[in-house]
């Protein structure tokens, strides 16, 4: 967060690099997102990405989420698995793993598991958290 619209590397500073530098085990994708909702994403290492840095310092904004993915095993390396996912007002990243991926659908409304973009585990997590938001107010 920031009292002003700025950019996320801006704001994290001489660190950044670091952050970026971890995308060398986090290699399976980036996405950024900011309030407006809009999501860029690429199933690539951002140390990798020919277009990550010029995002990342084009995205001007009083709050953003930005996230390196480290895939779970055996799920698919793309832009539709690669995080932040967005829906309404809520944006989410995740780190982690729930084993299998399909764990969380018994609980989750169909209205809300045709919403998935991709199949991983992250997404399936966050629809289950706005469906209970929604729910429960």
């Amino acid at each position: 967060m920031s009292d002003s619209d700025t950019d996320f590397s801006s704001v994290v500073g001489k660190d950044f690099q670091e952050f970026v530098n971890l995308s060398s085990i986090h290699c399976d994708g980036w996405g950024i997102t900011d309030k407006s909702g809009e999501v860029v994403k690429e199933p690539v290492a951002a140390a990798k990405s020919p277009d990550f840095m010029d995002i990342i310092k084009s995205t001007k904004a009083d709050g953003s989420l930005l996230h390196l993915r480290w895939a779970t095993s055996g799920l698919p390396v793309n832009k539709e698995n690669a995080h932040p996912f967005h829906y309404g007002k809520y944006s989410f990243t995740h780190n982690g793993s729930i084993n299998p991926p399909t764990a969380l659908d018994e609980f989750i409304a169909p209205a809300y598991l045709k919403m998935a973009v991709g199949n991983t585990d992250s997404e399936r997590y966050f629809l289950l958290v706005v469906q209970k938001i929604e729910e429960l107010g």
